[in-house]
């Protein structure tokens, strides 16, 4: 146990007192995923993951207490190596302080976290976390996943506007999670798309974007013609729903500024023996 570098933990109706990792000491450990179907009390979890300042990739998702602890553990100096972390906003009493304190600056809070650069986030239901949590980070996040649960409260005017921020990014994803009766037609479709892409114009770094919506419409590569703006190093566009998933290449003028897009075969990201998210959803594999 002592050469552990990797923990993947996944407790289902837990009850307290069965098992406590609170005293588990993992010195080589730099990646951890735990997930709870409901509320860990008694698990140690927040002192565990405390203790293991080496942390690197940092993945947790639980049902937040309805007292959680104040101050939250989570202090930024306590696992200040995260580069890249996954979380549910609905953990943000207890795990949000990682990110940012009430009342720290946008400026401290970078300076606190210099490391982050991967941020997958889900059960978005608001925009009340991205605004406050995640967009002091807007010109170091490398990648960006974001899973809404709900459309309407999230994607509007200031979702895109918030987007224009992250001016670091080489990848974005964003999964939503509708309703099978809100079908999201192809005009609708092809609109959020656009506007994703005008909103990340001047993010000269964006290799890739995917997009989620399981019962949205497809789309074609005719649906793609004309795109403008463009972020001008963007390589690949995925599109997915319930039939499965369309990746088109994105066929850059240089003259009319504009571009289009080109359905393509890509190979799937290589898969190791050791469970890494990171690894999910992604075409870093076919990057320069």
């Amino acid at each position: 146990m002592s050469r552990l570098t990797n923990l993947v933990l996944s407790f289902r109706n837990f009850q307290a007192g069965v098992f406590d990792i609170r005293n588990l000491q993992l010195p080589l450990l730099i990646a951890c995923d735990i997930t709870c179907d409901s509320e860990p009390l008694g698990l140690g979890l927040t002192e565990f993951v405390k203790n293991h300042s080496g942390l690197f990739r940092l993945h947790l998702s639980f049902i937040e207490s309805v007292t959680p602890e104040f101050p939250s553990p989570f202090l930024p100096e306590k696992i200040s190596k995260i580069q890249n972390l996954k979380l549910s906003a609905d953990n943000s009493l207890t795990i949000g302080t990682w990110l940012r304190e009430w009342g720290e600056s946008t400026e401290e809070a970078r300076v606190w976290r210099p490391q982050l650069e991967h941020f997958s986030i889900g059960k978005l239901r608001s925009l009340a976390f991205l605004d406050y949590y995640v967009k002091p980070f807007g010109a170091q996040l490398r990648r960006l996943d974001l899973e809404i649960r709900n459309e309407g409260a999230v994607i509007n005017d200031d979702f895109y506007n918030l987007l224009t921020l992250f001016t670091a990014l080489i990848e974005l994803s964003i999964t939503t999670n509708a309703p099978p009766s809100s079908t999201m037609l192809v005009i609708q479709a092809s609109s959020h798309l656009r506007k994703t892409l005008r909103a990340c114009k001047d993010c000269t770094s964006l290799r890739a974007m995917h997009f989620y919506d399981k019962p949205a419409q497809s789309l074609e590569p005719y649906h793609l013609k004309n795109l403008h703006p463009v972020p001008p190093s963007l390589q690949f566009i995925s599109w997915g729903n319930w039939r499965g998933t369309t990746t088109f290449r994105i066929i850059h003028d240089r003259v009319s500024r504009k571009a289009r897009a080109e359905e393509c075969e890509v190979p799937p990201h290589p898969t190791g023996i050791i469970y890494d998210w990171t690894s999910e959803n992604t075409f870093r594999h076919l990057f320069d």
